[in-house]
């Protein structure tokens, strides 16, 4: 990461952190740990129809371990659709 003001790299992860944390203040959302972001990232990424393989590679992770992980966001808009096929009358 790169600090915007002085277009070095950040040599820790304390100043990101501090910054996300003042920016979660100042939009009056809850502390959460940064950690949480991965999480958001990655179903974001599937939600959008991203190829599953770059996704666990970009978290790091094993395909296999990302799918048990996730899966259930892969597909997005087109699991709506499929849940609206249901006839629960």
């Amino acid at each position: 990461m790169i600090c915007p003001e002085t277009g070095e790299p950040f040599f820790n992860e304390k100043p990101p952190r501090n910054r996300l944390v003042a920016a979660m203040k100042a939009c009056g959302i809850r502390h959460r740990p940064a950690y949480n972001a991965r999480h958001t990232y990655a179903t974001m990424m599937l939600m959008d129809g991203l190829n599953p393989v770059f996704v666990s590679n970009q978290m790091g992770h094993s395909l296999q371990m990302m799918m048990k992980r996730y899966a259930k966001w892969m597909h997005g808009e087109k699991n709506k659709i499929e849940m609206g096929k249901l006839k629960t009358d």
